[in-house]
């Protein structure tokens, strides 16, 4: 069993600007305000819910300077990821407004330096994951943490409902949930590498304890009371990408987005996702576990593309090792075993429950026009969870 890699000297995480108490969510402080020389921009976002139910958006587009992404401005992480949903937010709330008529076109004042600080920062110039959770919140009270999820609230929202807040916040928590079990899926690669099975044993128990908690989230958002209609006319079509059945027409047949004075092709990224987020690759590529059947493989590509460059890396160097699921099965422990499969039991609960939010707030609600679009995300859905074997 040598052919195991130690990878303790990962162990912090830090590499991946990734935290032992806070998962996938950013290891230093989220900016909460650009400097002054975007404050142009900085002021849509204060307006941003009002000016899109009202129409004003374009007008206050308009009215915008030509401002520049450089290094001189932006010197470092907070202001940069920022930018990044500073401009997702006013692009996509320009584009998708009147979320059955979608704009075609981003207007150069938005579209340059949102391509740009897309392009300094390794991410696609939509709506990700990553613009609506990682780096878009912020703790009412510090001392309370994460351990109440009304204690956190997003930065930046496109309307004033709490079926937005709320349901970003979930994503939020999810991501802190994980933390413990990323962490422990590093050491538990040192533990093989050493054949030392009981520090196995522990952090296998602590990866099973951060699903469950992953999964417990879901009841929270039953709890709340939330309108999933509301979510999915008012706040969804914010998330759609320039891939969408409504843009298909545009641009000759070419379909997709166009940003001025970046590139005269439009561009095809797609929806932003919950399955964008990095937690469940890593413990995915863990367990052994391949996405690579007809109904999956695809969007687990594209879902790939949509993560922080970091996150991805982290993804791959675990997929590079042996997975734990042959040391397991080599081992002939059944505590080991028992285990192992418990944590797979777990993987796919919460998918099966996530499949069941997904149903309620977005499938159940999609027209009939776009029955194909239901049907693979339906095949999508089912098909992670039928790869955990």
């Amino acid at each position: 069993m040598s052919e195991y890699i130690d990878l303790s000297q990962y162990e912090n995480l830090l590499e991946f600007d990734v935290s032992e108490d806070t998962g996938f969510i950013p290891t230093f402080e989220l900016s909460k305000r650009l400097p002054e020389y975007y404050e142009p921009w900085e002021l849509i976002i204060d307006d941003l819910p009002r000016l899109i139910a009202n129409g004003e958006i374009d007008d206050k587009i308009k009215l915008l300077p030509r401002l520049e992404i450089n290094e001189e401005r932006l010197d470092n992480k907070p202001d940069k990821w920022r930018a990044y949903v500073v401009l997702t937010f006013i692009g996509q709330g320009f584009l998708w407004r009147d979320g059955e008529n979608p704009r075609d076109t981003v207007p150069a004042v938005i579209a340059v330096p949102w391509a740009n600080i897309s392009k300094d920062l390794g991410m696609p110039p939509v709506a990700t994951h990553a613009t609506a959770c990682l780096f878009n919140f912020a703790l009412r009270d510090r001392a309370i943490g994460f351990t109440d999820i009304h204690n956190i609230h997003p930065l930046v929202t496109y309307t004033d409902l709490k079926e937005e807040s709320f349901l970003y916040a979930v994503a939020v928590m999810n991501e802190m949930k994980a933390a413990p079990g990323l962490h422990a899926v590093l050491k538990s690669y040192k533990a093989m590498k050493k054949e030392d099975n009981d520090e196995l044993l522990k952090n296998l128990l602590i990866i099973k304890e951060s699903i469950e908690s992953m999964a417990a989230l879901f009841k929270l958002i039953k709890r709340e009371s939330t309108d999933p209609v509301l979510f999915f006319e008012r706040v969804l079509p914010f998330q759609r990408g320039h891939s969408d059945i409504r843009l298909m027409k545009k641009h000759d047949g070419k379909g997709g987005v166009v940003f001025q004075e970046v590139s005269e092709e439009p561009k095809h990224h797609g929806n932003a996702s919950a399955a964008e987020s990095s937690t469940l690759p890593v413990f995915d590529a863990f367990l052994g576990v391949v996405h690579d059947g007809v109904d999956t493989k695809a969007l687990v590509s594209e879902n790939r593309q949509n993560m922080p460059p970091l996150h991805r890396k982290l993804i791959s160097i675990v997929e590079e090792q042996p997975s734990a699921r042959d040391y397991v099965t080599q081992s002939n422990n059944k505590e080991l075993i028992g285990v192992f499969d418990e944590i797979k039991r777990k993987i796919k609960d919460f998918r099966h429950k996530h499949h069941g939010i997904a149903s309620t707030y977005m499938l159940q609600q999609i027209p009939s026009y776009a029955e194909a679009r239901k049907t693979t995300l339906s095949h999508f859905l089912k098909g992670m969870n039928a790869d955990v074997k």
